[in-house]
């Protein structure tokens, strides 16, 4: 690795173990990786907002037979989707603690902030194929025969809530710190 390890000379003392460099870079890492899982967030909230607008705005009597045959299709793959994007993102962000990963990067923050972003962009797919459903789904006037197709939108709700519930913060990145690279 090309940073300093857990043992040197550049801790912050016995108790916390970490290094000068980490403390130093902790609070604007953190910020970014709240501006990524904001901005993300953000983008299929207005997704969302743009669909529940179009679904109030012009509820169609008619569905198109075109796009009664996809729905089924689409809400299957945006189930797949959706349970291997959470798969994926906890498989590749686990990855990226491996030694071999970790000895290419700069710095500890570098791998926390690459592990945070890899996790949250596979998760994201599914939420924004279980969206795109929701808004054929509106466009096309089968929500008013079909409404259960608009379930396809719980994979945002849970994207939001998982979100919210691994927000990022500095304590976060001390702990992974702690666990995934000291720990190794």
């Amino acid at each position: 690795m090309c940073w300093p390890s857990a043992g040197s000379s550049v801790t912050l003392g016995s108790a916390t173990g970490i290094d000068r460099n980490f403390v130093a870079a902790l609070p604007a890492t953190v910020q970014v990786l709240r501006t990524v899982t904001g901005a993300m967030c953000m983008g299929l909230f207005m997704l969302a907002g743009m669909i529940a607008l179009l679904y109030f705005q012009h509820p169609r009597k008619e569905a198109p037979f075109d796009f009664v045959g996809i729905l089924p299709v689409l809400s299957v793959v945006h189930a797949i989707v959706a349970i291997l994007g959470y798969a994926v993102g906890w498989f590749i962000s686990e990855q990226q603690f491996k030694p071999e990963i970790m000895a290419k990067a700069k710095s500890p923050l570098e791998v926390i902030q690459t592990s945070h972003i890899l996790k949250w962009a596979s998760r994201e797919g599914g939420a924004l194929i279980g969206l795109v459903a929701c808004l054929i789904c509106t466009t096309s006037g089968i929500v008013a025969h079909h409404p259960l197709y608009l379930l396809n939108g719980v994979s945002a709700v849970v994207f939001w809530g998982a979100a919210a519930n691994d927000f990022p913060s500095a304590e976060r990145c001390r702990g992974i710190y702690r666990t995934k690279i000291q720990g190794r």
